[in-house]
């Protein structure tokens, strides 16, 4: 929606909206492409790093987690309790890509006048890294390693993982730098 001035919306609400580059990489070639995409993210002080993942497998994993943890808190469950747990758990139909949704649905995309990314509000940032001078935080071990981040709340952004080895490097002086 363009404004008077030409420019979308006011020109600071324009440097709040979600890259839309990013956007168009996590839509295209992460949700419906289904690739793996190493990245770091750096949010508000913060570098983040791991790998993208679709918006499908992230609601598959939490559905996955969320079921297997239904099924441990019933005592003796029922075949319908089982039934139950697996239909209110089930998140994978939650998509907010409306492509993915329409794919989903059996919906063939029509001939629109929208630009040819979709605006999607997050990425799914799977075995991230906190990087910070020591130590650097790892969630890889986690029961759910899959971290949800707002597009909007990114600063900016690089293809490519970091590994902890080389943050790691990053901080330690060489010998020549220390001082006795």
């Amino acid at each position: 929606m363009l404004g008077d001035d030409g420019l979308m919306g006011s020109e600071s609400s324009y440097w709040l909206e979600p890259d839309f580059l990013l956007a168009d990489l996590v839509s295209g070639l992460v949700n419906r492409g289904g690739m793996h995409l190493g990245i770091t993210l750096f949010l508000h002080g913060l570098v983040i790093t791991g790998t993208l993942v679709s918006e499908q497998e992230y609601l598959q994993s939490l559905s996955r987690l969320f079921k297997q943890q239904a099924r441990k808190s019933f005592a003796n469950p029922t075949a319908e309790d089982l039934r139950m747990a697996e239909e209110l758990f089930d998140f994978t139909g939650l998509v907010e890509d409306d492509g993915l949704a329409n794919e989903a649905e059996g919906e063939e995309q029509q001939e629109s006048t929208e630009p040819p990314y979709l605006l999607v509000r997050h990425l799914h940032l799977k075995d991230p890294m906190v990087l910070q001078p020591q130590p650097t935080t790892s969630f890889a071990a986690s029961q759910f390693p899959i971290m949800r981040i707002r597009l909007g709340a990114i600063d900016g952004w690089m293809v490519g993982k970091v590994t902890v080895e080389d943050a790691l490097d990053d901080f330690s002086p060489s010998p020549d730098d220390i001082r006795h």
